[in-house]
């Protein structure tokens, strides 16, 4: 129950994407296109015309730049001239952590699963401890049942996806169905398509752009550290008016209050309009 609505909360008004990359969706739509179709366009010119290993460098390094470029002028520019604007916050910084930080906090007050400052410390400490073991408990379930879990490392999972590599590359040189060359060619252009994938996806990474199907554990994770800091700052005055200006303390409290409103009106309003669409009688 508790962890269910932490979670959603945190998908809808406390992550990175809610609060920033969402609002320039647009914008990654179109950089992950492009960066798509850089890749895409050269690749059957390769493959069919058996070019050479430079050639095949060059493509690379092109690909790679307007991958570099697509995701600095179409996602991380907008996304910091966004937080600058609207949350007057530098994007990746120590003060958006700590007001992220203080938005978990001010929730976990709105919703009485804390007290406020200075009021029950014991208390307070306890029961974030509580919500930590079970985002804990959670998360290691989910990754006890990740599949390549039981391979245990980075290096057995390349060996994996490598070995199906590996002998088509000999069954083509032994069977005589493409020469020595040819077959080098064709793993080589493999094997940069999958590090270009790697470079991405690191850089993906680097930006901070988390979709659910490239960091299905990443929003537990973060959920536990966010936790595990909040238990230390929570009673501390001094450190909140050190580092949180009323201005942003204000504007927090009413995203709060935004949220829990806009959620108990979508309740009500999803019950009553999903009756309205998909029932035969009148609804008054």
């Amino acid at each position: 129950m508790i962890e269910t609505l932490l979670i959603k909360f945190y998908k809808q008004n406390l992550s990175n994407y809610a609060l920033v990359y969402k609002h320039v969706l647009i914008n990654i739509i179109i950089a992950v296109i492009i960066i798509f179709l850089s890749v895409l366009i050269p690749a059957p010119y390769i493959i069919h015309n058996n070019q050479e290993f430079l050639l095949i460098s060059i493509f690379f390094f092109i690909s790679l730049i307007v991958a570099v470029m697509a995701l600095s002028l179409l996602v991380n520019l907008p996304a910091m001239n966004f937080t600058r604007r609207f949350y007057k916050i530098k994007l990746r910084s120590l003060e958006w952590e700590l007001f992220r930080l203080y938005l978990l906090k001010e929730y976990l007050v709105e919703t009485k699963f804390i007290d406020t400052e200075n009021k029950n410390t014991k208390e307070n400490k306890e029961k974030i401890e509580m919500i930590i073991s079970l985002f804990q408990q959670k998360l290691d379930n989910r990754q006890k049942n990740k599949p390549f879990s039981i391979l245990g490392s980075y290096f057995n999972t390349t060996i994996v996806f490598l070995i199906p590599i590996w002998t088509a590359f000999n069954n083509q040189v032994y069977f005589k169905e493409v020469t020595l060359n040819e077959a080098i060619h064709n793993i080589g252009t493999i094997f940069w398509v999958v590090l270009l994938l790697f470079v991405l996806f690191c850089m993906i990474k680097i930006y901070k752009i988390q979709y659910k199907f490239l960091y299905p554990d990443y929003k537990l994770q973060e959920i536990i550290y966010m936790l595990s800091q909040l238990q230390i700052i929570h009673n501390n005055d001094k450190f909140s008016q050190k580092h949180i200006p009323q201005d942003q303390k204000d504007k927090i409290k009413t995203m709060v209050k935004d949220y829990n409103k806009t959620r108990n009106n979508y309740k009500e309003k999803n019950t009553t309009s999903f009756l309205k669409r998909y029932s035969y009688f009148k609804w008054k």
